[in-house]
């Protein structure tokens, strides 16, 4: 008997290394998907960034433009000078805005008297507005506070300076109405929390981060046109050292996005004052008949200010300069060094800084969303 046998080719299995390439394959599909993901959870969080700013944007911005109009509590008496009578007008209207459209803790609360008092309003025969005085009872209240017992007022202490701009906004939006329904009612629960446990609430972007509010930014500029450069692409134009810095933004010639309504004040840094005249600024609207003392300089012209909404964005970063006060100086000074109480346009000592400058240390602000974003096609 003759036996056959089959012999049977080895089986073929992977080898390690076709094993690693695909593993590798995998791996490079998996991130893809996920940064995928991650750009769309993102472009989702900034729609719904935009959406919160513009709600509180349209919430504010009425009660702005309303100042043009406003009538302000200061007695002019007899035989007071048109302009004297329409510089005091404009001092008040100014002071009606930092009590109404507070920033800042110290726009509401004096802390250098013992208990902290109500601010006063820097300007003479003014005194406390009755929003002022809500804010004031609501921060005393949500620090722990008792708003009819004096001596439990310490606990505004308490409130910390860090997002002392989100946390008055949501004072601000506390405060108003529309017909029976508060303005926190256009808000869901999950844009409005306590991110420092301070007990103070802040309005919170689509990354759950306070949305900051500076209601004077006279520094802000929007972003440099299509050559990424502030002012002229590779030159120094301001002549400071550093070429393409913040401080170019808006420079005449330069392809730069600088809104009118919130354009940076360069003319005041122009090398060439016969330059100065070439930059666009729109004028004050709340002084009509220019009587703020610096429109005899054409370097130093009021302009037109917008309140500045801003989130910072999916890297966290702020990147936007905001002026913190010093509790112990006297409020007249706080907004002016040279004692003009109620400042929009004030610049601190060097580094020059204004409130609303994009910070140049940081180059992150570019994902920034803010309500100037919407004045700009």
């Amino acid at each position: 008997m003759t036996l056959h046998t089959t012999t049977r080719s080895p089986r073929r299995g992977f080898t390690l290394m076709e094993l690693l390439i695909v593993m590798s394959i995998l791996a490079i599909m998996a991130g893809l998907t996920v940064a995928g993901l991650a750009a769309v959870v993102n472009d989702a969080r900034a729609a719904r960034t935009r959406s919160i700013i513009g709600k509180v944007d349209i919430l504010l911005d009425e009660r702005w433009e309303g100042y043009r109009t406003r009538a302000v509590p200061v007695r002019i008496s007899a035989g007071t000078t048109p302009l004297v009578a329409a510089q005091m007008r404009l001092s008040a209207m100014r002071a009606l805005q930092r009590m109404e459209l507070p920033d800042r803790r110290t726009d509401i609360i004096n802390f250098t008297t013992n208990p902290p008092s109500p601010e006063v309003s820097g300007v003479a025969g003014m005194t406390q507005t009755s929003l002022q005085r809500t804010y004031f009872r609501l921060a005393v209240r949500a620090t722990g506070g008792d708003p009819s017992t004096p001596a439990s007022w310490t606990s505004l202490t308490n409130w910390t300076r860090q997002h002392e701009g989100s946390e008055c906004l949501y004072l601000i939006l506390s405060a108003m109405k529309d017909g029976d329904k508060s303005a926190l009612d256009f808000f869901s629960t999950d844009e409005i929390g306590d991110t420092d446990g301070d007990g103070m609430r802040e309005i919170l972007d689509g990354w759950g981060q306070p949305i900051a509010f500076l209601r004077w930014a006279p520094g802000y500029s929007q972003h440099p046109g299509p050559d990424g450069a502030w002012g002229i692409a590779g030159g120094d134009d301001d002549g400071n050292g550093t070429p393409d810095d913040i401080f170019e933004a808006g420079w005449p010639t330069s392809d730069d996005i600088v809104p009118i309504t919130t354009q940076t004040r360069i003319a005041s840094r122009h090398p060439d004052a016969a330059l100065a005249p070439l930059i666009p600024f729109a004028p004050d609207p709340f002084d009509p008949v220019k009587v703020d003392p610096r429109w005899a300089s054409p370097q130093l012209q009021p302009f037109a200010l917008k309140p500045l909404l801003f989130s910072p964005g999916q890297d966290g970063q702020y990147d936007v300069a905001t002026i913190l006060d010093d509790d112990t100086i006297p409020f007249v000074f706080r907004y002016s060094q040279t004692a003009i109480p109620n400042d929009p346009y004030y610049v601190p000592g060097a580094p020059i800084l204004q409130a609303g400058t994009v910070d140049i240390n940081t180059r992150g602000w570019a994902d920034n969303i803010t309500n100037h974003d919407f004045d700009t096609n």
